[in-house]
């Protein structure tokens, strides 16, 4: 006896939840051009001592 299993997702059993998503190629990131500035140690030891 084969057993034959039916696929189903919840959006096949709930469609009401289904979820469209828009493009993501619409969408630029924001800090995509953003430069770090350099930090050292000496920085941060001196930032943290003030906190």
């Amino acid at each position: 006896m084969t057993e034959t299993r039916i696929s189903t997702t919840c959006e096949d059993l709930m469609p009401e939840f289904r979820i469209s998503r828009p493009v993501m190629s619409g969408y630029k990131d924001i800090n995509s051009d953003m430069q770090m500035v350099p930090i050292d140690r000496q920085k941060v030891s001196e930032y943290l001592e003030r906190v």
